[in-house]
């Protein structure tokens, strides 16, 4: 099943040097989409495809004034919402929870120095994200949240400061998601075997469901989950066909500037901002088919 992925926009306050930007190598597209457009194009895809599963994301989607409006929106239309932040600005947009399932929230580190140092951003940033988290979960505590720590070697791959993470999860009820770099030739790659070692070694995490595109842990008073997982195209690769999973499993990425983002590898997109303005169906089923057709074109 085919996920809707919303990339809102690709500004971003942070400027994390491993971010791959969700395939997006243009440096700055103007949003073209309103809430009432997203709102759409959510409806058109759930009974094109029969899914209500959707995550908006960017670039940072806080940054958009109007994203209480998309989320409220994509709520009304019963959308089971994930959002994706990096929690700098989660303190003053601790509302959002009101319309959201689930909150991924990047948290690579609660060291502030070396968090600061990953996002390229002041030693203050990560009190404001801690801050931000603290107030979701205190005013909204039936919204999920999930941690997503991309794993650095000689940084974050440390026994110590991955307990941190996984405490810190479960004094505030959320799950972790460890993520390996992409590509493995990137400057401090970890496999996630070094972290599926830490985890039953050094903190008693016992495997509980494994998949083709991540591995989920717990502990004894299951009181938190660790997630192991790399992005797709890392999964795809490994496959023996890796055009036809990827035409087949990867999700709909929806740019900015109104396209489908068809491979991370490449500019190709395809353009649906006519059909949905115009909130023609017919028109929109075909641009999605097209899109889905190219997927896997460019694997590596």
């Amino acid at each position: 099943m085919k996920e809707l992925r919303l990339l809102v926009t690709n500004g971003c306050n942070y400027n994390c040097f491993f971010c791959h930007h969700e395939g997006l190598q243009e440096k700055q597209q103007a949003p073209i989409f309103t809430a009432n457009d997203y709102a759409y194009l959510y409806k058109a895809f759930k009974e094109l495809y029969q899914s209500n599963e959707i995550t908006v994301t960017g670039g940072e989607p806080l940054v958009r004034n109007d994203i209480i409006e998309i989320l409220q929106g994509l709520k009304n239309a019963q959308a089971k919402t994930t959002l994706v932040s990096n929690g700098s600005l989660l303190e003053s947009f601790t509302d959002v929870a009101k319309y959201v399932d689930r909150i991924n929230i990047s948290l690579h580190s609660l060291n502030p120095n070396v968090y600061s140092s990953i996002v390229n951003s002041n030693p203050n940033a990560l009190s404001k994200v801690i801050a931000g988290i603290q107030k979701v979960v205190s005013k909204h505590p039936k919204t999920q949240i999930r941690f997503n720590t991309t794993i650095l070697k000689g940084v974050n791959d440390d026994s110590e400061s991955i307990s941190e993470i996984i405490n810190f999860a479960e004094d505030m009820h959320a799950s972790v998601k460890f993520i390996e770099l992409y590509p493995s030739s990137t400057t401090g790659f970890v496999p996630l075997s070094h972290i599926s070692n830490i985890l039953e070694t050094n903190h008693q995490f016992k495997k509980v469901l494994e998949n083709k595109r991540q591995t989920i842990y717990s502990r004894n008073n299951n009181a938190v989950t660790a997630i192991l997982t790399r992005i797709f195209c890392a999964h795809a690769i490994t496959t023996e066909n890796s055009s036809k999973y990827c035409q087949e499993h990867q999700d709909l990425f929806i740019t900015p500037d109104g396209g489908i983002k068809t491979c991370m590898n490449t500019t190709d997109k395809v353009s649906i901002a006519n059909a949905v303005h115009q909130r023609d169906l017919k028109q929109l089923s075909h641009k999605f088919m097209s899109a889905i057709s190219e997927m896997g074109q460019h694997c590596k």
